[in-house]
Order: C-alpha cells, then structure tokens, then sequence
C-alpha cells in the first residue's frame, strides 16, 4: 500500500477489508475451496498456488481494461482478432464464472480448476457477450470518445458493411448458443449448478442485448426495469 498514489490508497484498503471479511465468512460457513480461488487465503501452500492463480486472472482483466486504454489514447484500431482477444477478457465473463461459483457447496478444487482453464463454454460464452454488446451499443459508443467494437474492426479488416456484420453476429450468435447447450448434454464433468453458471451469463445476455437489438443494459429504465419488477 505504501507504493502506492495517495488517491489509491482507500480504494485498495477497501478492497483488502471486503476480502478479509468475506474470507472470514467463507471460513466460518464451511467453504475450504473457495478462499484460495478469491484471492483471499493464504494459510497453507495449496491456499497460496490458487491465491496466485487467480491473481493472474485477475491481472489478465486489469491488463485488458489498460490495453483498451492505450488503444484509445493512440487513435488505434485493432484487427478482428486482436480485438476479440482483448474484449472477451475485459469483458469480465471469464472472472464472473469463476466468483459466482462462491458460497456454493458444491463448487470442489475440480470445478474451480476448469473454469480457470477457459473452456470451450465460458470461451464461447464471453465470445458471444463482447460481439452482442458491441452489436448493441457500438453506434452511441462512437458518438463519445470509445475505442473501435469488434462492428468496426470487422467493417474495416474484412471490407463489410455494417448491415453486413450485423449478419455475421447474428449467425455466430445461433452457433454459439449450439455449442453452448452440447456442453450441457450428459454426462456432464460437473454438477449442472456449476455448467449452468456460463448457460446462465448468456441468458442474462440474451435478454439484455439481443432481443430487440438495442443496449438494454446501458438503457435499463424501460424493459429490463419492468422485467426485474
């Protein structure tokens, strides 16, 4: 904390006392698993490997709100594929998978151990999240200073219009929702509880972004509020 700018400093000690308290409950409730994958304990060797582990993922999502940063500040924009490899991790899915599993019993070392290796369902999962909210939002984002979405990366990369992208989201969107319901037939590696956590992140999407095409999660006031109600 020393090293620390002045303006950091409370946020950070903030930080460290929300983690101490919600290890001391996940101690207290029985849930040996999760204060490792956290980032909160620290007790033993093994508590301090998943400490680490997480923190690189954690690092992976600070590194991908900088590079958008950069990107921003220096007027660049990126390849189709450079960009997807940097949005779908500062997207947060890949970290929220992983933290919802909290306070759930069933959430063994396993379970932590494959959402952490990104497979192919969380992969798909913040893939289709990124490209819906892009194709939802990306025209507002453009009017304020915003780095280029994966719209107009593909326009400029692959020479498409954007009626034309537009096809291409919504074509992608249907196969991934495919390959997320094969990663849900049985049997299944995990508990449907813990498959159904990325199933459950592309239904919030769904009912955010893609039913009528408009940014439902910048603009909550109407539909979303009504549906919450």
């Amino acid at each position: 904390m020393e090293g620390l700018p002045e303006y950091m400093k409370p946020l950070y000690n903030e930080i460290v006392t929300l983690f101490k308290e919600t290890e001391e409950k996940l101690d207290e409730e029985g849930y040996p698993n999760q204060i490792g994958y956290v980032g909160l304990g620290i007790e033993s060797v093994q508590l301090t490997i998943y400490f680490f582990l997480v923190s690189l993922q954690l690092q992976e999502l600070f590194w991908a709100y900088f590079k958008e940063a950069e990107w921003h500040h220096k007027g660049y924009t990126p390849g189709t594929e450079e960009y997807l490899h940097v949005a779908t991790k500062s997207a947060g899915y890949h970290a929220l998978c992983t933290l919802t599993m909290v306070f759930m019993k069933e959430a063994s070392i396993e379970a932590f151990e494959w959402s952490k290796s990104y497979p192919k369902i969380i992969q798909s999962v913040a893939e289709m999240s990124r490209l819906m909210d892009d194709f939802a939002s990306h025209e507002f984002e453009q009017e304020r200073s915003h780095i280029p979405s994966s719209v107009e990366c593909f326009m400029e990369e692959k020479g498409k219009t954007k009626e034309e992208v537009h096809g291409m989201f919504k074509s992608f969107y249907h196969q991934t929702w495919k390959d997320v319901n094969e990663a849900c037939l049985r049997p299944t590696p995990f508990p449907m509880c813990i498959i159904g956590k990325p199933v459950n992140l592309a239904r919030v999407i769904e009912a955010l972004y893609y039913g009528n095409g408009k940014d439902e999660y910048t603009f909550s006031a109407g539909r979303i509020k009504e549906m919450i109600t």
